[in-house]
């Protein structure tokens, strides 16, 4: 499979998530978007 290229409106929307999980976990928010690299790669 090709590449993935996001869109910034993709990347700000992660960010935004991101910094909403790490108001109650800050662990989780970067298992997010750990995840959502990964899962960009594939």
């Amino acid at each position: 499979m090709g590449e993935v290229n996001k869109r910034p409106q993709v990347i700000y929307d992660l960010l935004e998530l991101a910094t909403y999980i790490s108001e109650d976990n800050l662990d989780a928010s970067d298992r997010f978007l750990a995840a959502a690299e990964k899962h960009s790669n594939n």
